[in-house]
């Protein structure tokens, strides 16, 4: 009696282990998100502005979650290359960085964030721009 609850027990869990397996096969392990805002101001000067790391601290949640975030900055902002470090005690914050990875003028600037705590992740994000009339520009930005 005993051998045949085992044998059935063992079944089962081998059973739960394959269809497991089987559902990582299609599951998707990666995402994107995207959002989008219209700002009544010209398209080189919404971009000149939003191509500097540094001024993030002005328009980002995450920023204004912890005004005592450690920042630290290297090389020139606003150029490819130009890195921008936060650290934070706050717990959905912690520790990473930000690269411009590249920049196409009034029109995109594509970064790496790079998250080491809480835990490590790399993701590619970007800034688009796009002109929908002479005072009104459309900025969208995401990550994957």
């Amino acid at each position: 009696m005993i051998g045949k609850m085992f044998k059935g027990l063992i079944l089962v869990l081998m059973v739960i282990v394959i269809l497991a397996l089987v559902a990582a096969i299609f599951v998707r392990n990666e995402y994107a998100v995207e959002r989008q805002v219209t700002i009544n101001r010209p398209e080189t000067e919404v971009f000149q502005y939003i191509k500097h790391l540094k001024n993030q601290d002005k328009f980002s949640v995450w920023s204004h979650m912890d005004p005592n975030m450690r920042r630290t900055y290297i090389g020139i902002d606003g150029n490819v290359g130009f890195i921008s470090t936060w650290e934070s005690n706050y717990k959905n914050l912690g520790k990473g960085e930000q690269e411009i990875t590249n920049i196409i003028e009034n029109e995109r600037i594509d970064l790496k964030v790079r998250f080491k705590e809480p835990v490590e992740a790399e993701d590619s994000a970007y800034m688009i721009t796009e002109a929908l009339s002479k005072d009104r520009t459309r900025v969208r930005w995401g990550f994957e």
